[in-house]
């Protein structure tokens, strides 16, 4: 009896291992098939990302391809975006100091246009004063003529 004892024992922690053993497997398989699906959908993704960026020769089964060639296009359009950001800063920057040189320009004008009217006024105010001594001359003369 003994003896049945032990060969029953170890059969039956050989079928409760059997038993953890199949549903670990079972788990196993499930995290398998979830992984799978996660794997073909991203396969699927790549793919038409692929596809809607117009990119050549891309396909689904090589997927580290895909995604060098994904980041790349990503790359270079970001490396465009910030040549286009430099030139814009570039053309904002050369406005900017056009627009300062215009502006000092512009008050420069401005006291020369001030000084030209003080001199114009100063001009027109001596050729009033000098009109008026050759009037008064002319009369002066006109009178000593006259007598």
């Amino acid at each position: 009896m003994c003896r049945g004892r032990e060969t029953t024992q170890p059969s039956a922690v050989l079928n409760v291992e059997k038993v953890k053993l199949s549903s670990r497997k079972i788990e196993l398989e499930r995290v398998l098939a979830e992984k799978e699906g996660g794997i073909d959908s991203l396969k699927e993704l790549l793919r038409s990302t692929a596809s809607s960026l117009s990119l050549p020769n891309v396909s689904a089964e090589d997927t580290q391809k895909a995604m060098v060639d994904i980041v790349e296009y990503f790359e270079r359009r970001n490396q465009e975006e910030q040549r286009k950001q430099s030139k814009a800063i570039q053309d904002v920057e050369s406005s900017q100091q056009k627009i300062e040189k215009l502006l000092e320009d512009k008050a420069i004008l401005e006291k020369q246009t001030a000084d030209a009217d003080k001199a114009l006024k100063a001009a027109n105010d001596t050729l009033v004063e000098l009109t008026a001594k050759h009037d008064a001359l002319s009369k002066f003369l006109a009178a000593q003529q006259a007598s």
